[in-house]
Order: C-alpha cells, then sequence, then structure tokens
C-alpha cells in the first residue's frame, strides 16, 4: 500500500518536532538539574539520576559554559519546531558553535596555567571544563600566550561576520554611527539638564 503523497511531507515534519521537543525537554531538564544538583555528585534529586548525569555531563564537557550549552541544546529544538526541518551545520550556526567554544576557551585561560592542576580543574568542571582545556593546551602551546589571545580575538570577530551575515566593513559603519548617535543625544540631554533657562522675575 503506497502512502499517500499529501500526508508525508506531514509525517517527516512530525519527525523533526519530535526531535525538536526532544531537545528542548532535555535542556530544560539539565538547566533545572545544573541548578538544583550538584553537578559533580550522582545523588537523587528532584530530576533524578538521569538529570544528574546529563548535570555532570555538561559540567565536565563545558565547565563555567554549562548553562550555555544546554541553552544551546534548547535553541537548536526550537528552531527544528518552528521550521521543522532538521537544522543542519548552516553559517550562523557554525558562527555560534565558534563563538561558544572561544567563551570556554576564554574562561579556561583566565585560570593560573600549572602543569599539575591544569587537567584537575577541567575534571572538576571549573573554567571551561575539558573543551576549555583541551582547546586551551593547544592554543597556548602553538601560539603562546598573548598569541592565543589574538588568535581568539580574530575567530571571535569571524563567528560573528557569520552570525550577523555581513561584512566587517559594515559592522564598523554601523557601529560607528550608533555610537556618534548616541553620543549626540547623550550630549543634548546633558546640556539639557546642565544649563536650564532661568526664567528673570519680573
Amino acid at each position: 500500500m503506497r502512502s499517500n503523497p499529501e500526508t508525508e511531507p506531514m509525517q517527516k515534519g512530525w519527525r523533526y518536532e519530535f526531535a525538536g521537543i526532544l531537545l528542548v525537554a532535555v535542556a530544560l531538564l539539565s538547566i533545572v538539574s545544573l541548578y538544583l544538583a550538584p553537578p559533580n555528585e550522582l545523588t537523587p534529586s528532584t530530576t533524578g539520576i538521569l538529570g544528574n548525569i546529563l548535570a555532570r555531563s555538561l559540567t565536565l564537557l563545558a565547565g563555567d559554559g554549562r548553562y550555555l550549552m544546554a541553552v544551546f541544546f534548547g535553541v537548536w529544538g526550537l528552531i527544528m519546531i518552528l521550521q521543522r526541518r532538521w537544522l543542519g551545520l548552516s553559517r550562523k550556526l557554525y558562527g555560534f558553535l565558534a563563538l561558544f567554544l572561544c567563551v570556554l576557551t576564554f574562561l579556561h585561560m583566565q585560570l593560573p596555567l600549572i602543569s599539575v592542576n591544569f587537567w584537575e580543574v577541567a575534571l572538576q568542571g571549573i573554567g571551561g571544563g575539558l573543551i576549555g582545556a583541551i582547546l586551551t593546551w593547544f592554543l597556548v602551546g602553538v601560539f603562546g600566550d598573548l598569541g592565543s589571545y589574538i588568535v581568539l580575538g580574530s575567530i571571535l570577530i569571524l563567528s560573528i561576520l557569520c552570525i550577523t551575515n555581513q561584512s566587517l566593513v559594515t559592522i564598523v559603519r554601523k557601529c560607528g554611527g550608533g555610537l556618534v548617535v548616541f553620543w549626540q543625544r547623550f550630549k543634548e540631554s546633558a546640556e539639557q539638564f546642565l544649563f536650564v533657562p532661568v526664567e528673570e522675575e519680573s
């Protein structure tokens, strides 16, 4: 028996909605678990063993960026529900992913890079977690401390370009124009506040 061509897109859309709802549920469970349960201890809590496993996994992988990782999955699921299609690695998603990795690396680079404690703090969910530790270890080993910040800054700019889908010149012009407008309004407000005209008594 052949399937109805009209109902086939609806069936595929239902699959994407189901996957999106599942991602959103995992994200919400992870956020609640991270808030309620100690992420490094698998103890029964309001969200159960599964919630603790999710919290521990996110903390181990992303460290202080664990909430961002959970939100990323939730947004991914919402987009799948709304668009009813599989959300692959598009240009914007690459940008968000690169931005997220930059944040994790930056969080880990703020820690004292002591060889004895470098990986231990990552396993404890401090800094950028294992992901941040691996990226920091690679960048510092190849480019050094100062070079790592330069590389991170370059990747950060590229990620913003991918997310906004605009050129660097356009973004700089818009930011410059926004600053000029802000300064003019601030100047006018300050002048009106400081130089209030006083009416002379007759």
